[in-house]
């Protein structure tokens, strides 16, 4: 078995999307969201979700004010992982998380069994 961790971490004050370049020297069959935690940095409340073209579908992670989540999400892969891969936060409705101005960190698991 091989595993790759990444680790990410973005201010939202430079913005509700970012890039992320990413770099795995085998073909991952599994990529497990770890963990996520978000600090935000003033009233905002409610729930996000984090997009991220790595997967289809897109959804990887939801993310709320002052949480650590523990997710261990798993997605089906087989596919190589060597470019350049956008993550946007949005709203529940799908619309850009403007009002998300916090930090965020989080754990991806790349796994080939």
């Amino acid at each position: 078995m091989l595993i790759k961790n990444v680790i990410i971490a973005h201010d939202f004050k430079n913005g509700y999307e970012f890039k992320k370049d990413i770099n795995v020297q085998f073909v991952p069959d599994e990529l497990v969201v770890k963990q996520i935690v978000y600090r935000h940095d003033g009233g905002e409340t409610g729930i996000g979700k984090l997009n991220s073209d790595l997967i289809r579908g897109g959804t990887l992670c939801f993310f709320m004010d002052g949480s650590s989540q523990i997710l261990n999400c798993s997605y089906s892969l087989g596919i190589p992982i060597d470019g350049t891969y956008t993550f946007t936060a949005l709203e529940l409705d799908n619309k850009p998380s403007v009002g998300s101005v916090g930090q965020l960190g989080l754990i991806l698991q790349f796994i080939k069994h």
